[in-house]
């Protein structure tokens, strides 16, 4: 019995190409390195950190535009164009934001059209190209591809804090654009659609089976996968915004806040990997809700007073294996409940929810904080939702199964 290990014989490019993309790209290295530069834009323009944190909002408006479009030409076209040209845009977007002054608007403004210039560097764009490669191992190959944003998580803040500490807040998008411009070679060279990787001799190739967006918008499972995950996002991308600021804010030193960040940035990889793994093997939506359940305790260990130890460092694990299986289980599902034909268009749809869970979330976890003078309320707030999305994820119930389809004879 074929194992479906040999899809990586094959694979292994596409997924090596598509994680840098995901990696760099506008859920990668922009927004998991944004908490870095909420301190040093408050220090320089004495702007509030609710003020900040509507940066979230703003990073998301270009997917939230163009994410049903983007997908429906990625049905239609080669992902690897639209994956090159964004990047491209992506790093003229990052020079761009070294010209921002004291006027916030600037800053907003700016942000907004970095997120539009870099729409095609989404997952979008890198899961449709991922998975005409994989059936059988599809779990595993899209925890692997996305698990490039665990390394930028890991990597980045610390490296980009380094060069704000020795430079300015500018040198910072300096380097996040250059890393954007080096992702275009694997890109380039290695990231494409299969042709037609069928499923059985003489049937409709893989990415040819599935729902159409409209027949999947009638279901329980779309609204309940989109409101689920939309929960989940909101909590775990105001923790990757605010960790920094909040474990500041309590007197930790900086290296060990940027670590504990970093400790995060690992544990989303592994927590891409293990979900990934493990949703190929069991029922992917109880795996899902077990991973999601983790940071309703975790964010409760972050209230009062802290100390640089185990507890942050625990806390920051939960969190960052359920960041980590947050994108990649939506990828999966996306295309188990409702196949590949329309892949890129409906995984679009839901990923307009996610990347308003990506805005609001930390915008509003920054007013609480400009409120009450802390993060406790937030955290209690947060808590609740983790629990309230791994129920609706949890009873999606079993995706159908959609029978290969008899091609013509030549």
């Amino acid at each position: 019995m074929d194992s479906g290990w040999g899809e990586f014989k094959q694979g292994w490019k596409v997924i090596v190409a598509a994680s840098a993309g995901v990696g760099v790209g506008m859920i990668g290295a922009p927004i998991m390195t944004l908490g870095v530069f909420f301190l040093p834009l408050e220090k320089t323009f004495g702007w509030t950190r609710g003020q900040v944190s509507l940066a979230s909002l703003c990073m998301v408006v270009g997917a939230i535009v163009t994410a049903p479009f983007l997908g429906r030409i990625c049905d239609r076209i080669a992902p690897r164009k639209i994956g090159i040209v964004s990047l491209i845009m992506l790093g003229i977007g990052l020079l761009l934001m070294t010209q921002i002054n004291g006027n916030i608007m600037t800053f907003y403004g700016g942000l907004v059209l970095l997120s539009l210039l870099g729409s095609g560097t989404t997952p979008t764009v890198w899961t449709r190209g991922v998975s005409t490669w994989f059936d059988k191992k599809r779990g595993t190959a899209l925890g692997i591809t996305l698990a490039g944003t665990g390394i930028a998580s890991t990597f980045l803040p610390p490296f980009i804090g380094s060069l704000i500490a020795e430079n300015d807040w500018r040198a910072g998008y300096v380097g996040l654009a250059v890393i954007a411009f080096a992702a275009i070679i694997p890109v380039a060279l290695f990231f494409h659609d299969r042709a037609a990787p069928a499923t059985v001799a003489g049937a409709a190739p893989i990415a040819k089976l599935g729902m159409s967006t409209k027949e999947a918008m009638g279901t329980r499972q779309f609204w309940q996968l989109a409101i689920g995950n939309c929960l989940v996002t909101a909590g775990t991308a105001s923790m990757i915004n605010h960790m920094v600021p909040l474990l500041r804010g309590a007197n930790i030193d900086l290296p060990t806040a940027l670590g504990t960040a970093a400790i995060m940035g690992f544990s989303i990889i592994l927590g891409r990997l293990f979900m990934g793994i493990l949703v190929d093997k069991f029922h992917a939506p109880y795996v899902a809700a077990l991973f999601i359940i983790g940071p309703a305790a975790g964010v409760l260990m972050l209230m009062g007073t802290l100390e640089a130890g185990l507890q942050i460092k625990v806390a920051a694990i939960l969190i960052g294996l359920t960041a980590g299986s947050e994108v990649q289980v939506l990828a999966f599902l996306v295309g188990r409940f409702f196949g590949l034909k329309n892949y890129g268009e409906i995984y679009g749809w839901q990923f307009i929810f996610f990347e308003l869970a990506v805005g609001l979330g930390p915008l509003a976890v920054g007013r609480s904080f400009d409120a009450t003078g802390n993060y406790d309320s937030s955290m209690i707030g947060l808590s609740i939702i983790f629990v309230l999305g791994a129920a609706l994820v949890g009873t999606l119930g079993r995706p159908p199964q959609f029978a290969p389809v008899a091609q013509p004879a030549e």
